[in-house]
């Protein structure tokens, strides 16, 4: 195969391809309506076609025979008045005929030698018929076909008296055979017509017997789409559409059951979630109140009777100076995890103070330099205490997240009081990471999925923007009212 032949099959490949995937892009209603009006369309054609060729047919053939039998009976009665040669009865005969026979167009009497003796035209005789004088005729007669600008004209030529004594030539018209026709092709017009709409609106309606449950079906997967799974197509009919939507149905109702089991377990989680947060915040109050009461007053209580039993030993020895040393660095400690704990400061003085003094405190303990700015004013309402626990929370994990693994040298932290609620931003110029890859570390992932549970818990959002090299924020939203 040359290449212009592999050129031109790759052209048609590509149209049938383009012209396929446009038939199968037209919509159902419309494909099953162009069937049907396509198929009456042709039905309709080829019956009128082969009607119209054989009734044309048929008539011709009729027209013929009657050409035939009509040039033979005037012959017969032309034969006593040539044979006595008596002309005035041979022209009466000939215009009785045409007056007899509308579809007569002319009549012709030749001699054998050729010579008109007759005729019915009004003038002379057409040059065409006198070109005819001396062509053979059988016995039988001739037939010829002859068109003109009337129409087709069967001129039929008979010998009288066996050619005797001459010819005579008739010329009938097909005008009522046309007439015949036009009234036929009119008929079969109108009913074709009459067919091709019946056929249309029967297809019409069987498209939309056929696409109306489609639609609905369309319509129901939609609804399910947008979170309505009560939501059910009707069934009226037990075909394979009529199956195909009560499996739609019972999916539909699967479904249904399976939110409202996904809804329970979410709302057990929530709940048992909430109830974790509550006692983890308890036990971690209960935890700081007994560090700072307890063993932070021990401490203090030990290292008073160190103080005052030292001052009676005669030789003040270097040990009393390491145990008071050691002390003080415990009541330090004591009190820093305490504070991690649960700060007391967040219940007494709300989420500002708490924040302003954590961040104080890690500040001086850390190379970070932090920027805190709170918008609340000083006689607003304190928020609620599960809000700004929660607050406080994802701040100290997004703090201390910047100074184990942001490798930053400055940060800030934004309290902003919102219409309808409260927003925490965090800020690092740190070295950030890739949130979506984040189970590459546990702790971070761990954590981060910590404050979206927390933040959940308040029906809050947490957004974390992030990448490497250009540090991370931390944007927390929570409503209120």
């Amino acid at each position: 195969m040359g290449v212009p032949s592999m050129r031109a099959f790759s052209l048609l490949q590509d149209f049938f391809s383009h012209w396929s995937r446009w038939v199968l892009s037209v919509p159902v209603y419309l494909k099953i309506v162009g069937v049907g009006a396509l198929v009456a369309f042709l039905f309709g054609g080829v019956t009128y076609f082969q009607t119209h060729r054989g009734m044309s047919q048929t008539l011709h053939e009729n027209l013929a025979r009657n050409a035939r039998s009509l040039v033979r009976s005037v012959a017969t009665s032309l034969e006593r008045p040539l044979a006595i040669g008596d002309f005035f009865s041979v022209n009466e005969e000939l215009h009785r005929v045409t007056a007899a026979y509308p579809e007569v167009r002319y009549l012709i009497v030749r001699e054998r030698g050729g010579s008109i003796l007759a005729h019915t035209f009004e003038d002379s005789v057409p040059e065409d018929f006198l070109s005819l004088a001396h062509k053979q005729i059988s016995p039988e007669g001739e037939l010829e076909v002859l068109d003109s600008n009337e129409g087709l004209i069967f001129d039929a030529v008979y010998p009288i008296l066996g050619g005797s004594v001459g010819t005579l030539e008739l010329g009938l018209s097909d005008h009522i055979v046309a007439e015949q026709l036009y009234r036929l092709r009119r008929t079969i017009l109108w009913s074709l017509i009459l067919c091709c709409a019946v056929g249309f609106c029967l297809a019409a309606v069987l498209a939309h017997i056929l696409t109306n449950p489609i639609d609905r079906l369309i319509a129901l997967v939609n609804s399910i789409r947008d979170g309505d799974l009560n939501a059910r197509v009707e069934v009226n009919n037990s075909d394979e559409i009529g199956a195909l939507s009560e499996a739609f149905n019972e999916m539909a109702a699967a479904l249904e059951d399976s939110r409202h089991d996904s809804e329970e377990k979410e709302r057990l989680r929530v709940a048992l979630m909430e109830r974790l947060v509550r006692v983890q915040e308890e036990e971690r109050k209960n935890i700081a109140r007994e560090l700072h009461d307890q063993i932070g007053q021990s401490l203090s209580a030990t290292l008073l009777s160190i103080h005052q039993n030292c001052k009676y030993i005669s030789r003040s020895g270097s040990l009393c100076q390491e145990m008071e040393q050691t002390i003080y660095e415990l009541i330090d400690d004591v009190h820093k995890l305490a504070w991690q704990m649960r700060p007391p400061i967040l219940d007494d003085y709300g989420l500002d103070s708490a924040l302003k003094r954590h961040l104080e405190k890690v500040q001086a303990q850390s190379s970070l330099e932090i920027d805190y700015q709170c918008t609340f004013s000083a006689d607003s309402d304190r928020l609620p205490g599960e809000v700004e626990l929660t607050l406080y929370r994802v701040a100290q994990e997004a703090v201390l997240n910047i100074v184990r693994h942001a490798n930053a040298s400055r940060a800030s932290v934004v309290l902003l009081k919102e219409d309808h609620g409260v927003a925490l931003l965090v800020e690092d110029d740190g070295c950030g990471f890739d949130p979506s890859n984040a189970n590459g570390d546990e702790g971070i992932h761990l954590g981060l999925i910590g404050l979206k549970e927390r933040v959940g818990l308040c029906d809050g959002s947490l957004l974390i923007e992030s990448a490497s090299g250009v540090g991370t924020t931390v944007r927390v939203r929570v409503p209120l009212g």
